[in-house]
């Protein structure tokens, strides 16, 4: 922790990668203690926990981008695609491409609200060639499209800030 705050506090190049490195290491060890007090049977919690899943969870949030077949997805688990989505399944409680799509959504969302970047920018940046498919599958999970949400997300901001 003390890294932590010395890193925010240095403002150095590279700080905020380190900072945002060293955020994710103390928030996997906060999950791992508090799976190993009380194990859940089930999820993404789970599921980052079997070092096969956990390599091909981590493909994916490295890079929503690529456009994961389960057959690579399989390959990075070190497993056969069959093996590997039907632990996948009964691990995390979702099949590869559920959870693959929800990734990507969630991290649209927070590029929507952290950037300024064009819509289909941010649709390209999470592995949609189409925006229409992306504003589809956004408006599918968020009830909303990407455009509605972003301005939603702004004016929720300024008000915030005013």
């Amino acid at each position: 922790m003390p890294l932590l705050v010395r890193e925010m506090n240095l403002g150095a190049p590279g700080s905020e990668t380190v900072v945002t490195r060293l955020a994710e290491v103390l928030l996997i060890q906060v999950l791992n203690r508090h799976v190993q007090a009380s194990p859940p049977s089930s999820g993404l919690l789970v599921a980052l926990s079997d070092s096969r899943l956990a390599r091909a969870i981590q493909a994916i949030h490295d890079q929503p981008e690529n456009p994961w077949s389960l057959e690579e997805l399989a390959h990075r688990a070190g497993m056969s695609r069959s093996s590997f989505a039907e632990r996948f399944h009964d691990v995390a409680g979702v099949t590869p491409n559920h959870y693959l799509t929800h990734w990507r959504m969630v991290r649209a969302r927070q590029l929507l609200e952290d950037t300024d970047n064009a819509i289909v920018q941010v649709s390209e940046s999470v592995g949609y060639s189409s925006e229409l498919a992306f504003a589809r599958a956004f408006q599918r999970l968020f009830g909303t499209t990407p455009s509605r949400f972003r301005r939603r997300s702004r004016q929720a901001q300024q008000s915030l800030a005013g």
